[in-house]
This record gives structure tokens, C-alpha cells and sequence, in this order.
């Protein structure tokens, strides 16, 4: 699995990311991926999720 290296960059010794990964509007699958203090990532699959666009009245 690929995705922005400047994500991982940013995270600091035993952090996280919590990001859904697949197609806009449709079901993503929500992962989880950990930095270790040794530098290492592990992920996570947090199962399917789908979310909704927020939306709001205009005036």
C-alpha cells in the first residue's frame, strides 16, 4: 500500500494516522497506521466504512 510519504514524515516516534483509503463515495476501507520507535510502519485494516459529504442549508 502506497500513499504520501509526507504523511508518514510528519508522525512523530508512536504515532498514528488514522486515513480512509478507496474511491470517493463509495465504501473505503479505514486503516491505521502506527509509527514504531525503531522507525518501522505497521497497518492496521479497521474494516469498511463509508462516509457522507457534509452538507448545509445556505442562508
Amino acid at each position: 500500500m502506497q500513499f504520501e510519504k509526507d504523511l508518514v514524515d510528519q508522525l512523530a516516534a508512536a504515532g498514528s494516522l488514522v486515513i480512509p483509503i478507496g474511491p470517493i463515495g463509495a465504501v473505503q476501507t479505514l486503516w491505521r497506521f502506527r509509527l514504531g520507535d525503531d522507525g518501522g510502519l505497521t497497518a492496521e485494516n479497521l474494516g469498511g466504512v463509508l462516509f457522507v459529504p457534509f452538507t448545509r442549508a445556505e442562508g
